[in-house]
């Protein structure tokens, strides 16, 4: 018998103390587990939103690029539509007056 230790006058104390810590060391294996899977688990999510974050950053960028350009053009062609609209007014305008 270990050093420190007295017997138990009542055998069954003994077993029931056992039993106890029996139970006890499974429900600390099972939350260990559990505690394993949901760190698992939230790590993943995490690292799956950090790239979510990148990829969605990216798409962001890329329309923002695709806007200046979109209006860069939409302003190009309003100023040679412009441009055409004066000129054919003033043709329109020579026309009719005979020039």
């Amino acid at each position: 018998m270990p050093a420190g230790t007295t017997p138990s006058p009542h055998p069954d104390e003994l077993a029931v103390l056992r039993r106890r810590v029996a139970r006890l060391e499974t429900l600390a294996r099972w939350r260990g587990r559990a505690l394993a899977i949901t760190a698992g688990t939230m790590l993943a999510l995490g690292a799956a939103s950090v790239v979510a974050r990148v990829d969605g950053s990216r798409q962001l960028e890329s329309c923002r690029a695709k806007l200046v350009e979109s209006r860069q053009a939409h302003s190009a062609l309003a100023s040679a539509d412009g441009d055409a609209m004066g000129t054919r007014a003033f043709e329109a305008t020579t026309v009719a007056i005979g020039l």
